[in-house]
Formats: C-alpha cells, structure tokens, sequence
C-alpha cells in the first residue's frame, strides 16, 4: 500500500510579493493569498520586486535531531 503525501510535498509553494516596505518584502501565500508574511529582502533573490512572483520549496532538515536547539525546545514551552 502507497502512502500519499500531502500536496505541500509534491509541489512547491508559490508567494507573490505584494509590496515591498523598505527592507522587507510583504508576501502573500496561499490559493486565495489569504497569508501575509513580511520577509527581510537579503533574504530574497536580488531580482525581486513588486508583482514578483516567488516558489518557496519547504523541507525538513533531517539533519537536526529533536532536542538539538535549546531555542526549538523554549518554543515549545509556549
């Protein structure tokens, strides 16, 4: 029996960059853009600008255990 992977999985995540405010760039996710997230343009290819659209690929970093990170382990405190 197959396993099916989540949507996320299989394709990558696309952001539109809906204005940029200084240094940061304002992105809206999602299939409706319902999301906004703010980003630092360092950040960020150096060709982005307004109307940009972005592909975010998301992955888990296998390579760090659980516990690793003090500061994972505070957040998960809250």
């Amino acid at each position: 029996m197959s396993r099916l992977r989540p949507l996320w999985e299989a394709q990558a995540m696309r952001a539109f960059v809906d204005r940029i405010d200084g240094d940061r760039a304002v992105l809206l996710l999602g299939e409706n853009e319902e999301v906004q997230i703010a980003l630092p343009m360092n950040w960020l290819p150096k060709e982005t600008m307004e109307s940009t659209v972005l592909r975010l690929d998301l992955s888990i970093d296998e390579s760090v255990m659980p516990g690793a990170n003090p500061r994972l382990n505070l957040l998960r405190l809250h």
